[in-house]
């Protein structure tokens, strides 16, 4: 067998010659993602696949790689305050984080007053 290199499918040399002038006259590979479709398709998986969409920060992704930005690396990304569990943008948290970790709380067990971020170290003693 033989790779053709349009859709990068082992073929039979027997048939290698009339599967790599029909599968470039039918088929359409994609050069910025490698996947092979259906000619009519493409302009279709050039728009959705490849536009550029914008997040809410600013910045400009492709449809997939948005989603992950979104989920991993937008400063606009909701987190949860580890002290009270506020969901606040990810740029905003460690402020808010300094603030309400300083706040005091009294102990659940023992009723002393601690600040927040040392309540965990209190409770695991």
């Amino acid at each position: 067998s033989k790779l053709c290199p349009n859709c990068q499918r082992n073929i039979p040399i027997a048939t290698y010659t009339l599967h790599e002038m029909q599968c470039s006259r039918r088929n359409f590979r994609c050069p910025q993602c490698n996947q092979v479709m259906p000619l009519d398709q493409k302009d279709k998986h050039i728009s959705v696949a490849h536009s550029l969409l914008k997040c809410e920060c600013g910045k400009e992704f492709e449809q997939d790689l948005l989603q992950l930005h979104k989920e991993y690396e937008c400063p606009r990304r909701l987190m949860k305050c580890v002290y009270c569990g506020l969901e606040l943008p990810q740029s905003e948290r460690g402020s808010h984080q300094n603030i309400c970790g300083s706040r005091t709380s009294s102990c659940p067990h023992c009723k002393k007053i601690f600040k927040r971020r040392d309540m965990k170290s209190h409770i695991v003693e």
